[in-house]
């Protein structure tokens, strides 16, 4: 039999992750490469609604924040025409702005499927991008409302579970900044 996965608590300080060996938890490193890899995986094969995959996606390829993700509108999307860039509140709580994000084509591929698909499915009228204000929300739950962290949190912790990992959503970004910082020493290392 499995053991329980851990409880977590609320802890500010430090992100842990965890992952299942045999019937175990063992504590990891959040420098693993494939840790976004696994969990995009794990999401397609559990069928998580695109949605959650896009979130995911978002959080693990340009390190943004899940709240801040989930705070994206229809407007946000349009001052960049709806093309390779979306622009990003920033901490909003801390008062640092907005910053345009540079898509990767499967990234803007993802996004249009999304808002051509699941999205118009779940508006309550149905409509297309071009009906939609401003001031929509890019992401809607089931029943057409706006898509908050905490409806987000149950569906990532269906997917860590599948994955055999804990790990609180804020773990995604600060593994994004491990990478990150790794690339940075990896390229001072190069002498070209």
């Amino acid at each position: 039999m499995i053991s329980e996965m851990p409880r977590k608590k609320r802890v500010y300080c430090s992100v842990r992750y965890l992952h299942l060996v045999g019937n175990e938890w063992v504590r990891a490193s959040l420098d693993d490469p494939n840790l976004s890899h696994r969990l995009l995986s794990v999401a397609k094969q559990a069928q998580l609604p695109l949605r959650d995959r896009l979130i995911m996606h978002f959080a693990s390829r340009y390190g943004i924040c899940i709240r801040d993700i989930l705070r994206l509108t229809i407007g946000d999307w349009r001052a960049c025409e709806c093309q390779l860039e979306l622009l990003s509140p920033r901490q909003v709580s801390r008062g640092q702005g907005v910053k345009v994000l540079c898509l990767r084509p499967d990234t803007e591929s993802l996004l249009h499927a999304y808002i051509h698909g699941e999205r118009k499915d779940y508006d309550p009228e149905h409509r297309e991008l071009s009906q939609l204000a401003e001031t929509d929300p890019l992401f809607l739950t089931a029943k057409g409302r706006a898509y908050g962290y905490e409806a987000f949190v149950p569906q990532w912790e269906t997917m860590c579970q599948s994955a055999g990992i804990s790990l609180p959503p804020r773990g995604l970004r600060h593994w994004f900044v491990i990478r990150m910082l790794r690339q940075i020493e990896e390229r001072t290392r190069d002498p070209g």
